[in-house]
């Protein structure tokens, strides 16, 4: 299945990031290290909720809820179309960054995230490898179902019939009549 070398892919890239931001941040000062002057650094930051710290207070309900929304994607990713390689792939991709996520909330009891880009005083949210595998992922999908038809089988969206694809009345009913030709107006 197409979707397991990308979700272990995405782990093992994963757990080697965190590895290197758990035990090469925390011997820089204030766990941070400046990538590009301004823009991105590499800050040690410990999320025990859920996407943008979402119900940080209830640890345990968003492993839960995680665990549960991987089982359903599991299913969904078997179920596929053997065509849809690219929805297959897209998958992986979420799962893998899932799961690695996943690990660290059962390991620690919280996400290990270090990617923060800022500019200024704006700061955007601290993510990390997993975090942005979902993210392009869920994009790849985005594209997947409104610019191709890879989805639309899975979804159970009929395809709409080509013109080549009609099938006449005759074709139809055998026995039924051809209806009369039309009259053409004269010029």
């Amino acid at each position: 299945m197409w979707f397991w070398i990308p979700l272990f892919a995405v782990f093992v890239v994963d757990r080697a990031t965190k590895y290197y931001a758990t035990h090469g941040l925390m011997q820089r000062p204030f766990g941070r290290m400046e990538v590009i002057p301004g823009l991105l650094d590499f800050f040690l930051q410990h999320n025990t909720g859920g996407a943008f710290s979402l119900g940080a207070d209830y640890p345990m309900v968003v492993t839960g809820f995680s665990i549960l929304v991987i089982a359903i994607f599991f299913v969904w990713a078997w179920r596929l179309p053997k065509t849809a390689l690219m929805a297959r792939v897209a998958t992986g991709l979420i799962l893998g960054g899932a799961v690695g996520n996943l690990y660290d909330r059962i390991s620690f009891q919280y996400v290990i995230d270090f990617i923060h880009f800022h500019r200024g005083t704006w700061y955007f949210a601290t993510f990390n490898v997993a975090d942005a595998a979902i993210c392009i992922g869920i994009g790849w999908f985005l594209i997947l179902a409104i610019f191709t038809k890879q989805l639309d089988e899975r979804l159970g969206v009929k395809p709409a019939m080509d013109s080549a694809d009609k099938i006449s009345p005759d074709a139809e009913n055998p026995s039924a009549e051809p209806d009369p030709p039309s009259p053409t107006p004269s010029a």
